[in-house]
């Protein structure tokens, strides 16, 4: 005989199942390349199913087609209604998978889109690569465990160093290399496979200083004090402002951000972008065809080891203040290609790998409507139009240290 609370529960999970998905969830099914497979959503080259539609949501299941949200199976029980023991105020109820608290001043509501992080300050002890191949996020959980021991190594090296003096090789199984992108992940595309060779000093970067009045391309070598120096030459105030429009904007004569007017010139121009969402970082590519090893451990150790408050010290405080700038937004094509950002995904990457979690991590994206070399070229237009400052590309290649080590660095011998 049935049941009343698993009739309820077939009742219940039917009208959900029944709900159409709403347009952002098609979208996430879209970018996680998800098709209907008639009990589910799973990638058209894998079997089975990955995702369910519950109530127009998409939910995360096991390879029994549990969901997964909540690290636990549902049963009858779990409809019977307990007495509230928030006495009513929503501030109370929320609760993530990890067992942390809502983030202070936000409601359910704020927390929705928020992406899947976890492992997050949780330290290198706990996280030290897959256990098994249900773990990993490739196909060799033995490879994965290596590459998180050799960037857990050269973290462990360089922390507390200024930049100057770090290490710029990473050790991964006996061999030592400068650039991460010769560094694969069996089973998948990481680090930088399928990239689409642009070297780094050819990448455009929205967040860049204004060209000073009187100074441009090319950058001239000074023999004398072995400085690279731009090109000098006579202009006004007025011809300064018009070429360099960047000039005006906060931060100037300093590095300034120009992602709000890049994103207004694309909707000029008809292409759209999307709000930030959440994205699998194994489901991003590289566009560039190096990553220093050096940057992305120094940031895994910030992930890794940056708590959330209350804080007992400044520089715990300053610590998850960078942890929370290594993952604000990034912009990527619509083929999943970055644009800016690399070493901040390469470094939830690693933190993917380490959690053992079988690619769980998210980062929250800005997703433009053009293909990679079209956005290249379009913000490489752009960041030209706004007069930002380019780098000699000789000066470039020898550069290992990343602004966000240097501005840690600072921060924390104030």
């Amino acid at each position: 005989m049935i049941k009343l609370k698993d009739l309820i529960k077939e009742l219940l999970l039917i009208e959900a199942d029944e709900k159409a998905l709403d347009d952002k969830e098609k979208e996430k099914a879209k970018k996680l390349g998800l098709v209907w497979k008639g009990k589910g959503y799973g990638k058209k080259s894998e079997d089975g199913i990955t995702h369910k539609n519950v109530g127009g949501k998409l939910v995360k299941v096991d390879k029994d087609g549990e969901d997964t949200s909540s690290g636990q199976k549902l049963s009858g029980s779990d409809f019977e209604r307990d007495d509230d023991p928030t006495g009513g105020d929503p501030d109370d109820a929320w609760d993530d998978e990890e067992g942390r608290a809502k983030p202070k001043g936000k409601t359910d509501a704020d927390t929705e889109d928020e992406p899947e992080q976890a492992g997050l300050g949780g330290g290198w002890d706990q996280h030290d690569g897959p256990d098994s191949p249900d773990d990993a996020v490739g196909s060799d959980p033995e490879k994965e465990s290596v590459i998180v021991q050799g960037i857990r190594q050269m973290a462990d090296k360089n922390r507390g160093k200024p930049p100057k003096d770090q290490e710029t090789s990473v050790e991964v199984d006996g061999e030592k290399t400068t650039n991460l992108c010769d560094v694969t992940v069996p089973g998948t595309n990481l680090f930088c496979a399928d990239n689409k060779g642009i070297p780094r000093a050819e990448m455009p970067q929205l967040k860049s200083k204004p060209w000073a009045k009187g100074e441009k391309e090319p950058w001239v070598l000074n023999k004398e004090t072995g400085e690279w120096e731009p090109t000098k030459f006579e202009e006004t105030d007025e011809e300064y402002e018009q070429r360099v429009p960047a000039s005006k904007l906060p931060g100037a004569p300093d590095e300034v951000n120009t992602e709000d007017l890049f994103e207004a010139k694309l909707e000029e121009l008809g292409i759209d972008m999307s709000e930030p969402q959440p994205m699998n970082v194994s489901d991003l590519k590289a566009t560039q065809n190096e990553l220093k090893p050096a940057n992305v451990a120094f940031m895994v150790d910030v992930l890794m080891t940056a708590t959330p408050p209350p804080h007992d010290s400044e520089e715990e405080r300053k610590k998850w203040e960078l942890s929370e700038k290594l993952r604000e937004p990034i912009i990527v094509s619509k083929d999943g290609y970055i644009l800016d950002g690399h070493h901040r995904w390469a470094a939830l990457v690693a933190l993917d790998i380490a959690n053992g979690g079988s690619g769980d991590i998210e980062m929250m994206v800005k997703v433009v409507e053009a293909d990679a070399e079209e956005l290249v070229e379009k913000t490489k237009e752009f960041t030209r139009d706004q007069g930002l400052q380019t780098k000699p590309a000789e000066k470039k290649k020898e550069e290992v240290v990343h602004p966000f080590t240097e501005l840690y660095y600072r921060m924390k011998n104030k």
